[in-house]
């Protein structure tokens, strides 16, 4: 990682305006965004720890290559963002649009996303590591080789979307359905535990 060129440390935006800047190698720490404009900018190979987003624009922003810990993002706009190859420890993401957003090849641990609409995105090669799923829909989704292991999924329908070799691993599911018109070639799950209602 190089070193970062925009620092954004401990500190509290509220309806600021970023949108449509070049911050790529920022460094985002214990910070804090409300009612922030953060579209159209690029923040590539940036590192965000310990900070919160909330009520923000953040549609078409592109994180592609970036180090997240210990984030929330909380009813905000992600529509067409991009995370393509990005790691993810303790993320939540909470009740915020989320329509064409890419995450290609992004490992994601510890997440928590609760009340969110993945309406035609791009999670092809993605892993998720442990956490839950409350709520959710995935829709049109792209989740070719898509990898879900110890994760609790409450509520969550996928339809229409191509889980083409992609793996359920050691998953608790409630009320939970995976089979709506998806393409299922080669699917695997092993281990999950179902208690639908």
């Amino acid at each position: 990682m190089k070193k970062a060129k925009h620092i954004f440390d401990n500190k509290t935006l509220e309806n600021e305006n970023l949108s449509n800047q070049i911050l790529n190698f920022s460094l985002i720490n214990k910070s804090t965004f409300l009612n922030c404009k953060i579209n159209n900018t690029l923040f590539k190979e940036s590192q965000v720890f310990e900070s919160h987003f909330k009520d923000c624009d953040l549609s078409h922003i592109n994180f592609q290559s970036c180090t997240f810990k210990n984030v929330k993002f909380e009813n905000c706009n992600l529509n067409q963002s991009v995370f393509n190859s990005t790691n993810f420890e303790n993320l939540e993401i909470l009740d915020s649009k989320c329509e064409k957003l890419q995450a290609r090849g992004t490992h994601f641990k510890e997440v928590t996303f609760i009340k969110n609409n993945f309406i035609k995105c791009d999670f092809n090669r993605s892993t998720f590591e442990s956490g839950k799923f409350d709520n959710l829909i995935f829709q049109d989704c792209k989740m070719f080789m898509f990898f879900c292991f110890k994760i609790f999924l409450n509520n969550v329908n996928i339809i229409n979307s191509n889980l083409t070799l992609a793996k359920i691993i050691n998953c608790k599911k409630i009320n939970t359905s995976l089979t709506k018109n998806n393409k299922m070639l080669c699917f695997f799950e092993k281990n999950d535990t179902r208690f639908d209602s």
